[in-house]
């Protein structure tokens, strides 16, 4: 395409419409993320699991850690690494839930640290144990997103927050 021709003219006109209704969509602001914080616990476990299962197939932030403990005793949280595989879970649970994740989070002086966003997912229902899986998500695209990240305390955790 030469300068002096129409067609270039028009590919132009063409990307800067395409360039302004990028900008001129819908806000993400108008969406709220939200960023559990904190250690989880024996205690915590359950609340923290409760908002995953309200957070299905949605993105939600983690700062969070897991003390790593494979006891196999019934009434403490279990994590642990299976090969490639973060896992959690609370053996005393009755209808219990287990998270797990494939990438996303850092082993560090006995504990696994997740920092970042992540999307739940179902994987799911065996003997009892609902089985949802935690997929890093690219935490550039969420910030900029425009999303508003609210954060909350996995301690004072309200997993009705979470229902979508």
């Amino acid at each position: 395409m030469r300068p002096g021709s129409g067609s270039w003219l028009r590919s132009a006109a063409s990307a800067a419409v395409l360039l302004l209704a990028g900008t001129l969509a819908a806000p993400a602001a108008d969406v709220t993320l939200y960023r559990i914080n904190g250690a989880v616990d024996t205690a915590s476990y359950p609340g923290f699991a409760r908002a995953l299962d309200e957070a299905v197939d949605s993105i939600i932030g983690l700062k969070v850690s897991f003390e790593q403990v494979d006891s196999g005793q019934d009434d403490t949280l279990q994590a642990y690494e299976d090969g490639d595989l973060f896992v959690a879970f609370l053996p005393s649970q009755d209808e219990g839930t287990q998270v797990s994740s494939t990438g996303g989070y850092a082993y560090q002086h006995g504990f696994f640290v997740f920092d970042g966003f992540f999307l739940v997912k179902y994987g799911g229902f065996n003997q009892g144990i609902s089985a949802l899986v935690l997929e890093p998500v690219d935490e550039a695209q969420v910030i900029l997103s425009g999303a508003r990240i609210t954060d909350v305390t996995v301690d004072t955790l309200d997993p009705s927050v979470f229902k979508r």
